[in-house]
């Protein structure tokens, strides 16, 4: 890029990069951000696309902005992108640019809710957010079977993931549980859709 960018100059890049691939942002829409708890695997992705497709919210992924991370010369090592992607992604939500305030965090809450609770009770938006329950076994293969990754890495990593998972069910604030292996698609549609009437709370103001 020929200069040395600040960490909000990468932040407003992140956003020009993002805007174009993000759907249905001019559509006038109430506010409520739809955010998941879950491990790898569980069906967070799956189920974030059939919510933007039902709802047309402007569904935001992390892989999407790990992308463009990879992409651009930023100079951070892998540490240093995670602690970035969570840092933007708190950015993104405290400065949403787009007239649809149905916003839909494609990414889990089990290792952030300490610090994205507080910022949506802060800026008073309000929040559905969906547990996702699956078997490790379970939850491995479908990753293997959609992506090239050493197996005992994902293992390894696994158990982490496993238990933010745990450690969310037991301290944070769930709106709805889901099996992973057989969702219960009518049953959330049918919540979302009461939240959806209700008078918001704020709009990203």
């Amino acid at each position: 890029m020929g200069r040395k960018m600040t960490t909000l100059s990468k932040f407003d890049e992140v956003s020009r990069l993002l805007a174009p691939s993000l759907k249905n942002t001019e559509l006038e829409k109430p506010q409520l951000i739809i955010a998941f708890s879950g491990i790898p695997g569980a069906g967070k992705s799956r189920l974030s696309k059939m919510l933007e497709e039902r709802y047309h919210g402007v569904r935001v992924g992390n892989d999407s902005i790990r992308a463009i991370l990879h992409h651009q010369e930023f100079s951070l090592s892998d540490e240093e992108k995670e602690t970035f992607l969570q840092d933007y992604n708190e950015f993104f939500i405290r400065n949403y640019p787009f007239t649809n305030k149905l916003l839909i965090l494609d990414k889990s809450m089990d290792r952030q809710y300490k610090r994205f609770f507080p910022v949506f009770d802060e800026l008073g938006l309000k929040h559905f957010i969906i547990r996702i329950e699956i078997g490790k076994e379970e939850a491995i293969q479908r990753i293997l079977n959609r992506e090239e990754i050493d197996p005992n890495y994902l293992r390894t990593n696994m158990e982490r993931w496993q238990r933010e998972f745990e450690d969310f069910g037991k301290n944070a604030h769930y709106d709805l549980l889901l099996d992973g292996l057989n969702p219960n698609m009518n049953f959330v549609y049918r919540k979302i859709d009461k939240l959806l009437l209700q008078k918001p709370l704020n709009s990203f103001s």
